[in-house]
């Protein structure tokens, strides 16, 4: 008995050892947010300037961004999805930057922040550079609706995805 005990245990300890190294963020964060969740509790929302830059190269597309925000609403810290290209992906966080969100009150007075994401849509038409808010629309996969989050997926995103730093 003491050997399937001493079995459990080592199987315990193999299984949790790399879920707790990698990622310590799940414990930073309160909670974690959807984006429709999040969009809804926006009080102030700055969207992009596509940059002429962008424009004249050609550059378009969507711009995936988490966001850690603070107790009182306000944005701490940026992420972007890797191999986003950096003139969109320094747009979009410029302006997710000002963005102000309704408080978060932390439940355990632990004072730890919440994460969220944001996906903007950069779009060229008639050599004209517009940003929009994604909406991946009824037919897109589970994955890409606004109300869709997976907390493991984007907590260990948060853990890969580049910090954009303040200018």
């Amino acid at each position: 008995m003491k050997a399937f005990s001493f079995a459990l245990i080592l199987i315990f300890t193999a299984l949790m050892t790399p879920c707790l190294a990698q990622e310590n963020s799940r414990h930073r964060f309160h909670f974690g947010l959807h984006e429709s969740s999040l969009r809804e509790k926006a009080i102030e929302r700055v969207m992009p300037l596509f940059p002429d830059e962008a424009v004249r190269s050609g550059l378009s597309g969507l711009v995936r961004l988490k966001l850690e925000i603070a107790i009182d609403g306000k944005v701490l810290r940026v992420k972007v999805k890797p191999k986003t290209p950096q003139v969109l992906s320094k747009a979009a966080a410029e302006a997710a930057k000002k963005w102000h969100f309704e408080p978060y009150p932390d439940q355990q007075s632990l004072g730890r922040s919440s994460m969220g994401r944001l996906t903007f849509n950069f779009i060229i038409r008639k050599g004209e550079g517009f940003v929009e808010m994604y909406d991946p629309g009824p037919g897109a996969p589970d994955r890409e609706h606004l109300g869709y989050f997976d907390s493991a997926k984007e907590f260990r995103e948060w853990a890969l995805w580049e910090e954009v730093p303040d200018k």
